[in-house]
């Protein structure tokens, strides 16, 4: 079942193909702009591919349609584009939404080999279905395993590991429960790489949660 979003009149707009009208704006970003207009706060369209063709006069409007609930991976959109009380045409495309996270991007062109450096990184937010959520700082020093272009989502696997934590650190402990958190200490007790899974000793027990940083150990759920 189909779930209405919205309807949009455009006073002024030619669009002739998915290629270019010349003046008027590219059709995938029309597209992604009413898409992402009508989604949830903290949601993105990730990619979209465009009708094959459209043709929309400046007397048009335009409905949008998305099939079923808004939910992370591919759903398909039917744009209807009407004359008055009358729908004209149906055009059906492909769009990927994802959550809106934050994420490792490049700042500049990173090539294969070269060893990143302070402020090449930072963390901004994306709608990603995956990506590295950690520090930009843990990354300095590392080798870059692929190209990167500038503001590139930094996939998994494009860089070298960072070393791991050495195990008898202290770190930091975060139990979350629901919106409450609990704060103490504690001991790794095996080298850990950052956003691995660990297990920490505290005065009173053995924790298994998560190391997000280099001293920042956390534990979601009750415990």
């Amino acid at each position: 079942m189909k779930t209405w979003l919205s309807i949009i009149a455009l006073a002024s707009c030619l669009l002739v193909s998915t290629s270019e009208a010349r003046g008027a704006p590219p059709v995938a970003d029309l597209l992604h702009e009413l898409v992402e207009a009508e989604l949830p706060a903290g949601w993105g369209v990730v990619d979209l591919r465009p009708p094959a063709r459209l043709r929309v006069s400046s007397d048009s409007s335009l409905a949008l349609e998305l099939s079923g609930p808004i939910r992370a991976g591919k759903t398909s959109a039917v744009l209807l584009v009407s004359r008055g009380d009358r729908i004209v045409a149906r055009h059906v495309f492909s769009v990927d939404l994802a959550p809106l996270r934050s994420v490792l991007v490049a700042r500049r062109p990173l090539e294969k080999g070269e060893t990143v450096r302070p402020g090449d990184l930072e963390l901004v937010e994306r709608p990603v279905l995956d990506g590295i959520e950690l520090p930009a700082e843990i990354f300095t020093g590392v080798r870059v395993l692929r190209p990167l272009a500038a503001r590139e989502v930094v996939a998994r696997g494009a860089l070298a590991q960072p070393p791991p934590v050495a195990g008898g650190t202290t770190v930091r402990v975060v139990v979350a429960v629901g919106s409450v958190e609990i704060a103490t200490s504690g001991v790794l007790t095996r080298p850990t790489r950052l956003g691995d899974l660990a297990l920490v000793r505290t005065e009173r027990k053995v924790l298994r949660g998560r190391l997000v940083g280099p001293t920042l150990f956390v534990v979601e759920g009750d415990r």
